[in-house]
């Protein structure tokens, strides 16, 4: 008959020291996946959200409202067609208009090279602006200039040529002299994407090379 061996107490304490390391290991090293996969989750919530941040865009609205002002339609305004030449003709002669005439009201001065900027880009925008520096139209003594566009032409697929005459007045309403001009613009057509932009330029039609000549000055003798 065998007998069993006593178990050694010392023996069976580190058995139950070493299950309790490894239990804590255990749970130590469950929380550590826990805590990765947390951290990779919000890293993909984050990139998630900058990325749909990027992405969003104002989508302007027309609503259609009766002389009451209640709404009567109201959608998502759809993308423009390209402009027809007709307007491509209006855009072009209101903008030479805006940028030529001289007027001797500082405020309509203004107003007028404000919007007529509006539909510039570079390298126009320099080549319109270094003309001004040069030829101030808010000087005091500078004659009162009208603009009358006589002729829009399309030469190229983007390029057209503008004639207008000039007639400049002095203080008193003489007339002083009446000038040609012509100009070849190059221009862009940026459909307009947000509500800024089709307040400010509906037709989405810009003016991206400017180059404007005199052809003729017949100067007024009449006393």
């Amino acid at each position: 008959m065998s007998h069993r061996s006593p178990e050694n107490p010392f023996l069976r304490a580190r058995d139950e020291w070493d299950n309790r390391l490894m239990d804590l290991a255990t749970s130590r090293y469950n929380w550590m996946l826990f805590a990765t996969a947390l951290f990779v989750l919000d890293a993909l919530l984050c990139g998630a959200l900058v990325w749909q941040a990027g992405r969003s865009k104002v989508v302007p609205y027309v609503v259609e409202v009766d002389r009451h002002g209640q709404a009567v339609a109201f959608g998502p305004a759809e993308v423009l067609a390209k402009p027809q030449e007709r307007l491509y003709r209006y855009f072009l002669s209101v903008l030479i208009r805006d940028l030529r005439t001289v007027s001797p009201d500082p405020q309509a001065q203004r107003r007028a090279l404000n919007n007529a900027y509006t539909f510039l880009r570079e390298p126009a925008t320099s080549r319109a602006s270094d003309y001004f520096r040069h030829h101030n139209p808010f000087e005091p003594e500078r004659a009162a200039t009208t603009v009358q566009v006589t002729s829009v032409l399309q030469i190229a697929d983007t390029t057209w040529q503008i004639q207008w005459t000039e007639t400049s007045f002095s203080r008193d309403g003489r007339r002083l002299k009446e000038e040609l001009w012509q100009a070849v613009v190059k221009t862009v057509w940026t459909p307009p994407t947000t509500s800024e932009a089709l307040l400010a330029n509906p037709l989405g039609l810009f003016v991206e090379q400017l180059d404007w000549t005199r052809i003729r000055t017949t100067t007024d003798n009449t006393p």
